[in-house]
């Protein structure tokens, strides 16, 4: 069995940003549950990247040789490119990389480049895709799918039974959303069956409605499938995150609830579906006592319950059919009322009558000086 690699940003000198400290960390598994962290695959060392090692991304060229792409800051503020592979293609662990090539930039923009031996690269005629209004972008992620079926694709595969999905993480409202389109070989541009540019931001599709932003995928050859990671912030302050000296714990809970009783749900207001994370943060006056639900997990919870967050379902009937609501109330995850207590929420695509509602809970905690993760079912 091989390893799985993953590559992160992180700071090794503290729990909080740091502008000249962010290294490239780097950790192996087997199972994309329990990892062995290794020493930092990149670090901040060069004229090219003394300011940090910032977004990039990994692959596997032919011959099966690995590459990374990374954005660095030189001693001058720009923004460098940088082309990395490892020092012996022949360590499972892969636990040393060389810099081979840099390129500077005093721009910021989401263009499309192409190269046929990874290392010299020339602009395409036309960006991938773009929109007014929209702020910045960052962190892309351009992937197939297919139209009928469930199995991963390699981000190479295209052809008349396969639609691209465009993602772009908006850095003015920090949210990722999603287009669905095709993928035009020729002219290489995305065209969307609905962009920006014809809609409002609250009805573009977003991967997830909490806090949830810089995602990416990666195909996993080994078993046909296309794995999403995404990045969670904290929610509290920073200096609470520099007095416990971490940010963030680790657990992973899963449980599923068989429905019964669904004669009992509330009608659901068509209005409500317009902002289902208002409708989250009003479920106490507008639905409990009237409704199926909420039932779902208390989680991070003290021992005398003075601070927890609520993870559950509602369940509504909708034109003879049923619509389940899922929120996530931090309304009372902390006595520090410095802190974030937005409460979010999404109607998901779940059947009640045939299907189980289910939820897994997965974050993670890391310290400067250690991994601490325990998992829980």
């Amino acid at each position: 069995m091989g390893l799985y690699h993953m590559f992160y940003q992180f700071n090794p000198k503290a729990a909080v940003w740091s502008n000249n400290s962010i290294v490239w960390g780097h950790s192996v598994s087997k199972d994309l549950v329990n990892w062995f962290p290794l020493k930092p695959a990149l670090t901040p060392t060069k004229p090219y990247d003394i300011n940090g090692c910032w977004s990039g991304s990994a692959t596997v060229l032919p011959g099966a040789k690995p590459a990374i792409l990374y954005t660095g800051i030189d001693n001058k503020l720009h923004q460098t490119q940088n082309l990395a592979v490892p020092k012996n293609v022949s360590d499972p662990l892969l636990r040393e990389w060389v810099i081979v090539g840099s390129q500077q930039s005093d721009k910021g923009m989401a263009i499309l480049y192409l190269s046929k031996d990874f290392v010299h690269w020339i602009q395409a005629k036309h960006t991938l895709y773009s929109a007014k209004r929209s702020g910045m972008w960052e962190c892309l992620d351009f992937f197939p799918v297919l139209i009928d079926g469930s199995v991963g694709l390699d981000t190479s595969v295209n052809g008349p039974h396969i639609r691209h999905v465009l993602k772009v993480s908006l850095f003015d409202v920090t949210h990722d959303y999603y287009l669905i389109g095709t993928y035009d070989t020729t002219k290489d541009i995305f065209i969307p069956d609905n962009g920006f540019k014809h809609k409002e931001l609250s009805l573009v599709p977003r991967y997830d409605y909490g806090k949830f932003y810089a995602s990416k995928t990666f195909y996993d050859g080994a078993k046909k499938r296309r794995v999403l990671w995404g990045w969670i912030n904290e929610s509290s302050v920073q200096e609470d995150d520099i007095h416990k000296g971490w940010s963030g714990i680790q657990a992973d809970i899963e449980i599923s609830f068989e429905v019964s009783d669904l004669g009992k749900a509330q009608e659901l207001d068509p209005s409500w579906t317009l902002d289902p994370q208002l409708l989250c943060s009003g479920i106490g006056t507008k639905v409990k006592g009237r409704g199926l639900g909420p039932f779902g997990l208390l989680v991070l919870a003290s021992k005398g319950m003075q601070e927890y967050t609520a993870v559950f379902f509602t369940v509504f009937r909708a034109n003879k059919k049923y619509a389940v609501l899922m929120c996530s109330d931090q309304s009372r995850s902390s006595l520090n009322h410095k802190n974030d207590f937005t409460t979010y929420g999404a109607f998901v695509d779940v059947d009640p009558v045939y299907e189980e509602l289910s939820i897994r809970s997965l974050v993670s905690c890391i310290d400067n000086h250690k991994d601490k993760s325990y998992k829980q079912k």
